[in-house]
């Protein structure tokens, strides 16, 4: 629907030394190790903050278990159909405790990095095309695409 090649987001992060995957998918936020995650998806992209200053690991964990924002994703409808229109247009229904992709990563993003970019981006209206253009253009650095099972 966004006209991107990128239909999800995630971010990696090391918990005791094992790279574990947290994102937020139809059973809510959750984590899994990385071999798991990369066994059901495909990597587009995998990205990292320039200069080591990644982002700290409770921004995202402090989410685990939250419920998947089922209505928020509906709420992406409006906002297609007010873009195509070079209209503005807030989520409808997006919800205040549940989150998809896209709003997990950016509003931790923005609680670290709001000065660089990342305030721009409304956590309940971003594609993951729009965040993935977002971090090429910060810069970010673009890791060697990873293999994963539909390769």
């Amino acid at each position: 629907m966004s006209g991107g090649t990128v239909s999800h987001c995630a971010v990696c992060l090391g918990v005791y030394g094992e790279p574990m995957v947290v994102s937020s998918s139809l059973l809510g936020v959750e984590m899994v190790t990385r071999t798991r995650w990369l066994a059901d998806h495909r990597v587009v992209a995998e990205l990292e903050v320039p200069g080591g200053d990644e982002p700290h690991p409770h921004l995202f964990l402090a989410q685990l278990g939250a419920g998947y924002d089922y209505s928020g994703m509906l709420g992406y409808l409006p906002i297609f159909v007010a873009r195509w229109l070079r209209r503005r247009v807030r989520n409808p229904w997006a919800s205040p405790t549940r989150s998809v992709c896209t709003e997990l990563i950016v509003r931790a993003m923005q609680a670290r990095y709001r000065p660089n970019g990342w305030g721009m981006l409304d956590p309940e209206a971003t594609y993951p095309s729009e965040l993935l253009a977002l971090c090429r253009r910060l810069q970010y650095f673009e890791m060697p695409r990873v293999s994963s099972s539909d390769d």
